[in-house]
């Protein structure tokens, strides 16, 4: 008697055994999603790519890019700040040398430039700039912070904000395109009609 291997003998269908590699590939990328988050930002703001040639849109990704680095090793961004005294606290909270810290302040220069100035002038060298400082914050920073700095960034607060941004847009969306809010704003004009008239 001849019996066909199938689904019945009692093993795993192959639409089980794909859900189980799915969720294990998930429960393996979840964790390293800000770490991926950052290396993709990073990229992108230190690339011609992430700024389309433009000088004053290359030298606010790097300010960002900086700031972001800061943050990374514990400096938190201060909005409140110019950002000639932002880079000197970010120099003076992570104790650079020298070298990082004339770099810092030579992003920051090229960031009032392109804010104050009335036509701000390219300034080249910033991606080095912001490697340099990113490189001496890691070097002073302790084996759990440069760590976290990797696996765990606290800039990637930024894409928890991001992604609940567009979920309240989403959300919005979703709730004025619904009948019964449309019937209501209809209704409404309606009354508005009726008053004026």
């Amino acid at each position: 008697a001849r019996s066909d291997a199938g689904p019945s003998d009692g093993g795993p269908s192959p639409w089980a055994v794909t859900g189980i590699a799915l969720a294990a590939l998930l429960v393996l990328l979840l964790p390293a999603l800000p770490l991926l988050w950052r290396v993709r930002t990073r990229s992108r703001r230190l690339t011609a790519d992430g700024t389309d040639g433009d000088p004053a849109a290359a030298a606010l990704a790097a300010w960002r890019e900086l700031l972001d680095t800061g943050w990374d090793f514990g400096i938190l961004p201060d909005g409140s700040l110019t950002p000639r005294k932002a880079a000197a606290r970010i120099v003076r909270i992570g104790e650079l040398p020298p070298e990082a810290a004339d770099a810092a302040h030579r992003v920051a220069a090229a960031v009032e430039q392109v804010l104050y100035a009335p036509r701000p002038h390219p300034v080249t060298g910033l991606v080095t700039d912001v490697q340099r400082v990113r490189t001496a914050l890691h070097a002073g920073a302790s084996r759990p912070l440069r760590l976290r700095a990797l696996l765990a960034p606290r800039s990637a607060a930024r894409l928890r904000w991001a992604l609940a941004a567009r979920w309240s847009a989403l959300r919005l969306r979703y709730a004025d395109s619904r009948p019964v809010t449309a019937a209501r704003r209809a209704a409404a004009a309606l009354r508005r009609e009726r008053q004026r008239a």
